[in-house]
């Protein structure tokens, strides 16, 4: 019996290294199983608050995604329109005639494209 006392004691020594030595007296000195159960309910509310942590950040950046989404659409659309706009500007100014250097036609080629004969 002797050795089975001692293999508890040594065990006991592990788990009091591991865990802590309770605090002396008898009014705050808690079991182990008390304690046990302190730290399992800490972790319960430290999962639920993780656990809330996790969806108000998952809804924030599903906000934020849609924020993106909507703000690249509108950069496209612009972008679009500028396009748009910017073709037309180079149609008038083809057109016109206000195109300079080597980029301008000439008159006889513009009426030559616009089905006119060319004046020689």
């Amino acid at each position: 019996m002797a050795g089975g006392t001692a293999k508890i004691r040594e065990r006991v020594t592990r788990l009091e290294e591991l865990v802590g030595v309770p605090p002396a007296g008898e009014e705050t000195n808690p079991t182990l199983l008390v304690g046990m159960e302190e730290i399992w309910s800490e972790l319960q509310s430290l999962r639920v608050m993780l656990e809330d942590h996790v969806r108000d950040t998952g809804e924030q950046n599903d906000s934020v995604i849609a924020d993106v989404k909507a703000l690249a659409d509108d950069h496209k659309a612009r972008l679009s329109k500028l396009d748009a706009e910017l073709g037309i500007l180079k149609m008038a100014v083809h057109s016109s005639g206000g195109a300079t250097g080597s980029d301008a036609p000439n008159r006889e080629g513009q009426r030559e494209r616009q089905g006119g004969v060319e004046e020689q």
